[in-house]
């Protein structure tokens, strides 16, 4: 018969066992996993680990923030209509200044990585060209990846 206190000086005394590398360190897992940064990276600071504790899944989920942004080109009509969308979903939105030179259609990962960076699951993209004109393009995302 083993008592209680033996085995605990059996756990003890033995080294810790060599931890198997995870998964999650893998590149193919690092590209298929979207919350590959909120899984493997420690909080070295407090402030770090109110903000991963933040973006971990809750009960009641936040309101979904929006994230307006203009192309290369707009005209006044569409920037106005930007412009009153962004006052409809104000206190969840966020209005880039900047023009930028997107092109969502031919390349969605600019797009990805300012939802991610500044955590909005909706975008709304203005344009104009000869081909569209007045092009606004409103898409969600679920995750990173856009899907709509």
């Amino acid at each position: 018969m083993i008592s209680v206190s033996s085995i605990l000086l059996l756990t003890v005394s033995y080294p810790p066992a060599r931890q198997q590398p995870s998964l999650l360190l893998s590149p193919q897992r690092q590209s298929l996993d979207p919350n590959y940064y909120l899984t493997s990276r420690k909080p070295t600071t407090h402030k770090g680990k109110k903000v991963l504790l933040s973006r971990e899944p809750k009960l009641i989920e936040n309101t979904k923030k929006s994230l307006f942004i203009q192309g290369r080109k707009t005209t006044p009509l569409i920037t106005n209509c930007l412009k009153d969308l962004f006052d409809l979903k104000k206190p969840d939105a966020k209005m880039l200044q900047r023009k930028n030179d997107i092109l969502p259609f031919e390349d969605a990962t600019p797009l990805e990585n300012f939802s991610r960076k500044h955590l909005a699951s909706l975008f709304f993209f203005a344009s104009h060209n000869k081909k569209r004109p007045n092009n606004l393009i409103i898409g969600k995302e679920t995750n990173y990846p856009f899907l709509s």
